[in-house]
């Protein structure tokens, strides 16, 4: 039988005795999901088992699991230390998962970065922007330090009468 790292759970988390009611309905939820592309068309943001173990030993993110449907705007909420960063880096590609991953549109965080980077958007808690830079250079300047290419930086979702706010 082969083993699969998302649907490993690490028995020294003590999941059973710390998620309340409504998180473990959710893990469970995902569990019973099978990983194939009907499942993204209903759940673009999935994320089964994923967890972040460090070299000084600390976990973050035990084994998570979420499945967000569609159409739904979803905050990350939490009191500090819950791994809310850490789930976010992850999701960007700045740290990879110890195990368990996660799905932005179908695509797979460890192996398809790429992909993820065209379909996720990040808001750093913290401002990062620059007083010379209009709205537009801001967003194209952080897509392609995601590798995002110029000619996908201004797609019809990106476009400079969205912006504006004219219409041609």
């Amino acid at each position: 039988m082969t083993v699969n790292s998302d649907d490993i759970l690490f028995p020294e988390d003590n999941l059973e005795k710390l998620e309340d009611s409504d998180v473990k309905d959710e893990r469970r939820k995902v569990m019973k999901m099978k990983i194939h592309e009907k499942t993204f068309e209903s759940y673009p943001l999935f994320i089964r088992n994923i967890r972040k173990k460090y070299s000084t030993g600390k976990v973050a993110n035990k084994a998570m699991c979420l499945a967000v449907e569609k159409n739904i705007v979803f905050g990350l909420l939490g009191p500090n230390g819950a791994g809310k960063s850490t789930l976010i880096s992850m999701m960007a590609g700045i740290y990879p998962p110890s195990s368990g991953t996660a799905y932005a549109a179908g695509y797979d965080i460890r192996t398809e970065m790429p992909k993820v980077y065209l379909n996720i958007g990040i808001c750093p808690q913290h401002d990062v922007l620059w007083d010379d830079l209009t709205v537009e250079e801001h967003l194209l300047f952080y897509a392609r330090l995601r590798g995002v290419e110029a000619e996908h930086g201004k797609s019809t979702w990106f476009s400079k009468d969205l912006i504006t706010g004219d219409s041609a």
